[in-house]
Formats: C-alpha cells, sequence, structure tokens
C-alpha cells in the first residue's frame, strides 16, 4: 500500500494492516522498489511486509497447499471410472502446483435467468434443493433492500442474508461502492469500517436498523423547557 495515495488515502484500516505485517510505503518508496524489480527476471515481488509478524511469517513459510482447482460438470454417464484431471498439473502465479479434481453432478443449478448459480454451487450443495436457501430469504425490509444492494455491486444473483460479503467476491473498492449506496438509500451516514466488522446483511440489517432507530429516538426525544437567554439547537 502505497501510504495516502491513490485508493489508500484516508484508508480506515491501516492500523489493522500494519499490525498484521504490512507496511504503508511512502511513494518515493514505492517508484525505488518500481525501478529495482524491472532490473529483476519476470516474477512476483512481495514488497512493503514485516517479518516480525507472525502472519506474515505464516505465509512465507513452507505451509501445505490449500488451494483447489475444480471442475464442475454434467455427464449422461452415471459414473466416471477415471479421473481425467488427476494428472493435469496446474500452477499459479507463483509457480506452486493447485490440486485438481472434478465433480460430476446430476443437474448444473441455474437461477432463474438461466444463469449458472455460483452460490448453491460453490457452497457444495450437489441436491440444489430451495429447503437450505429459503433460511436465508429476507425478512424484513431492511434485509430486502440490503440484499439488492449487494446483488447489484456484486453483480451476482442471488444473495443469501447469511452469505459474506467478501467471500462472495467483495473488496475493498467494492466495500467503498456498497457503503455509499446504504448511505444513499437509508439516508444515514455509516464509516466504511462497519462493512469489515459486519460481512453479511443479516450483520449488516442490525446496525443500519440500529442507527436508524438511534436517530428517530434523537429527533423525538422532547426537549427541557429552555431558561432565558438559552437557544435550542437541532440536530
Amino acid at each position: 500500500m502505497w501510504d495516502e495515495t491513490g485508493m489508500s488515502k484516508g484508508y480506515q484500516m491501516k492500523d489493522l494492516s500494519q499490525a498484521k505485517g504490512y507496511f504503508a510505503i511512502a511513494p518515493s518508496q514505492g517508484v525505488s522498489s518500481l525501478l529495482a524489480t524491472l532490473c529483476q527476471k519476470p516474477g512476483d515481488c512481495l514488497i512493503g511486509l514485516d517479518r516480525t509478524k507472525p502472519y506474515i511469517q505464516y505465509l512465507l513459510s513452507n505451509c501445505q497447499n490449500l488451494q483447489q482447482l475444480t471442475a464442475y460438470f454434467t455427464s449422461p454417464t452415471q459414473n466416471w471410472q477415471v479421473n481425467p484431471w488427476q494428472d493435469i498439473e496446474v500452477r499459479d502465479r507463483l509457480d506452486t502446483l493447485t490440486n485438481c479434481e472434478g465433480v460430476q453432478l446430476e443437474e448444473m443449478p441455474l437461477t432463474e435467468n438461466g444463469e449458472i448459480n455460483l452460490n448453491l454451487l460453490f457452497g457444495g450443495n450437489s441436491s440444489f434443493g430451495k429447503t437450505a436457501r429459503q433460511q436465508q430469504q429476507p425478512r424484513t425490509q431492511t434485509e430486502h433492500q440490503l440484499v439488492q444492494i449487494f446483488e447489484e455491486v456484486l453483480k451476482l444473483s442471488p444473495v443469501g442474508i447469511e452469505d459474506n460479503f467478501f467471500e462472495l467476491g467483495g473488496h475493498s473498492l467494492l466495500a467503498t461502492q456498497l457503503v455509499s449506496r446504504i448511505r444513499q438509500t437509508f439516508e444515514i451516514d455509516v464509516p466504511l469500517t462497519m462493512v469489515f466488522q459486519s460481512s453479511t446483511i443479516i450483520e449488516l440489517a442490525e446496525r443500519v436498523d440500529g442507527i436508524r432507530s438511534l436517530l428517530i429516538d434523537i429527533q423525538t426525544a422532547p426537549s427541557e423547557d429552555l431558561k432565558p437567554g438559552e437557544e435550542e439547537i437541532e440536530l
């Protein structure tokens, strides 16, 4: 992160990032690092990491690779006897070998628009029944509005009220858009940190309703009798 430059300008989670081991480098350090990197062979360079932090030590250690590439498919054949993916070698940008497997489905889960339903697919539910999803349907007006906002910002449908914003593909830039939409829709001022602290629609709805309820209480609270010379301040 380039300190107070570009998207990091006014970033409210900088202290948390530094605590985990990510330095906020100065623009001059960023330019110097870029020039140094261009002199090296093609590859990936990690810049601005604090090796004294346990989190960074874990990332840089030789740990078990948990990456998994899965192919979901349908076939008229009941069960494949041979796994065609077992001998395929796929490596990521750091040249780390990724595990591959295939999952045969009776049918591909689709949305009402005929597109592949990624929520159900990644959820690992091979039956794709509606019962499991009914528990995640919005129950209040606030949850209904937040579901619509999530789907528009993430360009993903359907979204359940227990789905995590970041697990659905959200990131800091989309979180900024999400907060902006929440402010416009509910006409309240909410901080960006609220999305990081409450990443599901259930949690966000509780926070939004709490703020709106507090504002209503403040606006409707009867003012005390003013003494001579005092003026009432409107909130």
